[in-house]
C-alpha cells in the first residue's frame, strides 16, 4: 500500500504539527533501506510503545466488594532525548567512496547531511521532522469490584482517509488487590497486566505488553502512587516506495527500547471526576495526564 502524501504528518505525529519547512517521510525514505532505514525509524517505535504502555493506572487501591466504574481519557508524551535524534549512517551503493557520518533520525533536525563522493557526486542523508515531543490521546474505560479485581479497557477506530485505511487501537487490561490478603499493609498493593494493538491502515502495526507492580497512600482526596513495569513491544512497519521510478516495498519489524519503567505520581479525586498525571523513568521516558468520570469506592 502507497503512503498518501496527506496523511504522513498525521501519521508520525499525532496530533503534533510537522515542523515548519520539514523533508516529508516519503522522500526521506525513499533515500534509505536497510540498516539505515532502520535506525531512522527506530525513534518513532520507541515512542509509540512507551506512549501506549502510559497511563495505566492512578492508584493501587481496588475494592474487593464494592462497584466501581469510570471512563475517560489518557494523555502521554514521550520525552525525546538528543540520542534519539541522530544516529550513525552509511552511504548506499552505487555512491562512492563509501562514508559514515552522524545524520538526523525520523525525530531530528530537518536539515540533511551532505556527503561529497567520486566525481563530484553528492549523497544527502536526509532530515527528519525536528522533534523533541510526541503526543499521544487514548480513551479508556475502568470496571472494578469483583473480587480485588479490576478491568481495564482502551478502544478506538476511526478512518481519516479512505486509501490510508483505518485506525485502530485494542486495549485489555487486569489488576488486582494484593493488600486485601494483608490485613494491616502500610498502603495500596496491586499487581496487573495490559496488553495492546495499535494499527495504522496496513502501514502500522504496534504490539504491547506490560507488566507490573503498583502502590499507592491516599490521604483525604490525594493519592500518592507508584509502579515497577516489565514491557515490550515491537512497530512493524510496512510501505511502498517510488524510488527511481519504480515502486519498492520496503518493511521494518522494530522491538522497542523499553524493557523496565518505573512511575511516580500524584491524583486527584473530587466527587465523580478524578485527574493525574506522573512521570515514567525509562529508556524511552514519557509523562501521562488523564481525566476520568466515575465511581469509585475504597
Amino acid at each position: 500500500m502507497r503512503v498518501p502524501r496527506a496523511i504522513l504528518p498525521w501519521l508520525l505525529l499525532g496530533c503534533a504539527a510537522v515542523a515548519a519547512g520539514a523533508d516529508s517521510l516519503e522522500n526521506s525514505l525513499s533515500a534509505y533501506s536497510g540498516e539505515n532505514g532502520r535506525k531512522y525509524m527506530q525513534p518513532l517505535a520507541d515512542a509509540i510503545v512507551a506512549n501506549l504502555n502510559s497511563g495505566l493506572f492512578s492508584t493501587a487501591a481496588i475494592d474487593g466488594k464494592g462497584f466501581s466504574f469510570s471512563i475517560g481519557l489518557a494523555g502521554m508524551v514521550a520525552l525525546i532525548g538528543d540520542d534519539q535524534r541522530t544516529f550513525t549512517a552509511t552511504t548506499e551503493a552505487p555512491f562512492s567512496p563509501e562514508q559514515s557520518a552522524e545524520a538526523p533520525t525520523i525525530f531530528g533536525t530537518t536539515e540533511g547531511v551532505p556527503l561529497t563522493g567520486t566525481g563530484g557526486t553528492v549523497y544527502t542523508l536526509p532530515g527528519g521532522f525536528d522533534v523533541d515531543k510526541f503526543p499521544t490521546a487514548v480513551p479508556q474505560m475502568m470496571i472494578g469490584g469483583l473480587r480485588g479485581t479490576e478491568a481495564l479497557v482502551r478502544f478506538a477506530a476511526a478512518t481519516p482517509d479512505e486509501e490510508f485505511g483505518q485506525i485502530r487501537l485494542l486495549g485489555l487490561g487486569v489488576r488486582h488487590s494484593l493488600s486485601q490478603y494483608w490485613a494491616r499493609a502500610p498502603l495500596d498493593l496491586a499487581a496487573g497486566v495490559f496488553w495492546q494493538s495499535f494499527r495504522l491502515g496496513d502501514i502500522v502495526d504496534a504490539r504491547t505488553i506490560c507488566l507490573g507492580l503498583q502502590g499507592s497512600l491516599t490521604k483525604g482526596v490525594l493519592t500518592g502512587y507508584t509502579g515497577l513495569a516489565y514491557e515490550s513491544g515491537t512497530v512493524d512497519l510496512e510501505y511502498t516506495q517510488e524510488v527511481a521510478g519504480e515502486e519498492v516495498e520496503l518493511a521494518y519489524d522494530l522491538d522497542a527500547a523499553n524493557t523496565m519503567r518505573w512511575t511516580i505520581g500524584l491524583a486527584l479525586e473530587l466527587a465523580f471526576v478524578r485527574l493525574h498525571a506522573d512521570y515514567n523513568l525509562a529508556s524511552q521516558s514519557t509523562i501521562a495526564v488523564g481525566l476520568g468520570f466515575g465511581h469509585w469506592k475504597h
